[in-house]
C-alpha cells in the first residue's frame, strides 16, 4: 500500500519536476525552432525555384517568429538555467536574421 501512494505522489510530482520547460511559450518556441532547423536544413540552390521560395516562406516565418520568442524568452526565464540551454541549442533561430 505504501509502494502505490509513493508511487502515486512521484507521477504526481513529475510535471512540476519539468518546470517551465512545460509552459506553452517555452513549448511554442520550441515547436517553432525545430521547424525552423528543419526547413533550414531542406533549403539547397539546386532545388527548382518554386520550391526554394516555399521553404524560404517557411524559415522566414518559423524562424522570426522562433527567434521572437527566444528574446521574449531570455528576458522571462533568464534565471532558469534549463531554459537557457533549451534556447541556446537552436543555432537556426541564434543565426538567423529576420531582417
Amino acid at each position: 500500500m505504501k509502494i502505490i501512494l509513493i508511487a502515486a505522489l512521484v507521477g504526481a510530482a513529475m510535471p512540476a519536476l519539468a518546470g517551465n520547460l512545460q509552459n506553452k511559450d517555452v513549448r511554442t518556441f520550441k515547436a517553432n525552432a525545430e521547424l525552423c532547423e528543419h526547413y533550414a536544413g531542406e533549403w539547397d540552390s539546386e532545388l527548382p525555384l518554386a520550391q526554394r521560395r516555399a521553404i524560404e516562406a517557411g524559415i522566414n516565418a518559423s524562424c522570426s517568429k522562433a527567434q521572437r520568442q527566444a528574446r521574449a524568452l531570455q528576458r522571462r526565464y533568464r534565471h532558469d538555467k534549463a531554459v537557457m540551454r533549451l534556447i541556446k541549442q537552436y543555432d537556426s533561430v541564434r543565426s538567423f536574421d529576420a531582417g
